[in-house]
């Protein structure tokens, strides 16, 4: 699975965490499997990127470090052989996403901050 910069931003943060190998669709996976943390923010906003690793998927491979200028859709990395990848946006996002909808890597738009 490819990921993806889901904004055009400098990265102030990365840290990688060791950790198990559940299968992703596990409800606890995110919390034990391993994680690469990629924080990503522009003038007005601040985001940051998961990649966790599943039963099958172990490697994660992320090409960005801090100090990396991004432009939104940008490829930051790979988890090879099925994983996950959370994004927490900042409280107080409007979400132009619901439960359910089909997202695309690099086209759709998750959210904004109030008056963007």
């Amino acid at each position: 699975h490819i990921n993806r910069s889901p904004l055009a931003g400098l990265v102030k943060y990365r840290y990688y965490r060791p950790g198990k190998f559940i299968p992703a669709f596990k409800s606890h996976a995110s919390e034990i499997n391993e994680k690469n943390f990629i924080g990503i923010e522009n003038r007005s906003f601040k985001l940051m990127v998961c990649q966790i690793t599943g039963f099958i998927a172990r490697r994660i491979k992320c090409w960005v470090d801090e100090g990396h200028m991004l432009a939104a859709g940008e490829i930051i990395g790979i988890i090879k052989f099925g994983s996950g990848t959370e994004i927490f946006i900042p409280a107080g996002s409007i979400l132009l996403v619901k439960k359910g909808d089909k997202v695309r890597a690099g086209e759709t738009i998750i959210g904004t901050l109030p008056g963007d």
